[in-house]
């Protein structure tokens, strides 16, 4: 698996590995990233509440929380591309630096997101959403660990195997120093959209 992991973006280039791993894909149900046949039930359920939670809102900022791609540790907070917001002015409001869709290797192009759907389920608001990026571990480590998790599981085998725990790790590292520095992050951003956005 390796070396024909590392031919891939020999061949393909590095921007198409990365692009795969957030796109997804819904042709092979065995398959890696496979999104399914139809909406998730996490997702409509999630839907139906914010209609019925927001549906008198006028305004709303939403901050969508990913591990991503990148340097360990790192935090990019991201201009979702919605009518009326970009980056530069929530780099202005937040005082952050706030990159645009394609700006970074962390920001390659998503289908589905979260921030595209709400202008969907809430007509009636003005819609910003930031998606905040913070790095976990390199994108071939954490696909070899998604690759090894998802040949045992179609083989029948989903005992407690190492490759599970592996997998349990590569999102959420257990390295105390990480997950102090996600959540300071997390807290910034929540704190300054809160500031900006009242």
């Amino acid at each position: 698996f390796l070396p024909r992991l590392a031919w891939f973006p020999l061949r393909h280039g590095s921007a198409a590995v990365r692009q795969a791993i957030v796109h997804g894909q819904n042709r092979h149900p065995e398959g890696l990233f496979y999104g399914g046949a139809g909406l998730q039930e996490e997702a409509r359920l999630l839907g139906e509440w914010l209609h019925n939670k927001l549906a008198a809102a006028t305004s709303v900022f939403a901050i969508d929380l990913h591990t991503g791609l990148g340097a360990f540790g790192a935090s990019t907070p991201i201009a979702e591309p919605l009518p009326g917001s970009d980056a530069t002015s929530l780099s202005h409001r937040l005082g952050l630096h706030v990159q645009c869709e394609t700006s970074s290797p962390a920001t390659d192009s998503v289908r589905g997101s979260f921030g595209s759907a709400l202008p969907r389920l809430l007509p009636q608001a003005r819609i910003e959403c930031v998606p905040q990026e913070i790095v976990t571990a390199p994108p071939l480590q954490v696909l070899h660990a998604l690759r090894e998790e998802n040949r045992r599981h179609n083989r029948g085998d989903d005992g407690d195997h190492a490759c599970k725990q592996t997998l349990l790790a590569a999102p959420c590292p257990a390295d105390k120093a990480w997950r102090n520095t996600a959540i300071r992050q997390g807290c910034l951003l929540a704190y300054r959209v809160a500031t900006a956005h009242p």
